[in-house]
């Protein structure tokens, strides 16, 4: 398991910011989710007034393969996450830039759902920009839940944000 060191975070985030993508993974590395559920949010799973994102579904593949919404990987996997006030901000004027979008991050190619490997890849165009020695995109979530236990976050607190029974 590797972490995103936190004193490699702003560069990480300043190139996120360079390619338009600062909200995406300021959420991310705020959060912790799985990049499938990242790419399946909808505008209505942000509830700004209370700083929370809802997690109910997540990007699968169906019975014939293809992408679809689908249920998370576990029950304990629907959850609501707390996030900070700046998140929200970003994340409001990020929906200012495609009000009529219901995705909170819609693909500029497609203009529906990112592809979860698109999310991957673009991490990994974020990591290269900034000069950083590369991380699993999954590590953002070990990243999350250093930060979040290094902060005094109680360990019950970070299994119930990243969606784990224990």
């Amino acid at each position: 398991m590797k972490i995103l060191p936190p004193e490699h975070m702003k560069a990480y985030l300043e190139a996120a910011e360079h390619r338009g993508l600062l909200p995406m993974f300021y959420l991310e590395l705020v959060s912790g989710i799985r990049k499938g559920e990242l790419a399946a949010l909808l505008w209505t799973d942000l509830d700004a007034e209370h700083g929370t994102i809802s997690v109910s579904k997540q990007v699968g593949r169906n019975a014939q393969g293809e992408l679809a919404i689908c249920q998370p990987k576990t029950s304990n996997s629907v959850r609501e996450i707390s996030i900070p006030r700046e998140a929200v901000e970003l994340l409001v004027q990020e929906h200012q830039r495609h009000s009529e979008n219901p995705y909170l991050f819609p693909s500029p190619k497609t203009g529906g759902m990112y592809h979860p490997d698109s999310i991957v890849n673009l991490h990994k165009k974020i990591l290269k920009d900034a000069g950083l020695e590369y991380v699993r995109f999954h590590d953002l979530r070990h990243t999350f839940a250093t930060v979040a236990l290094q902060s005094g976050v109680d360990v019950k607190t970070v299994s119930a944000m990243l969606g784990h029974y224990d």
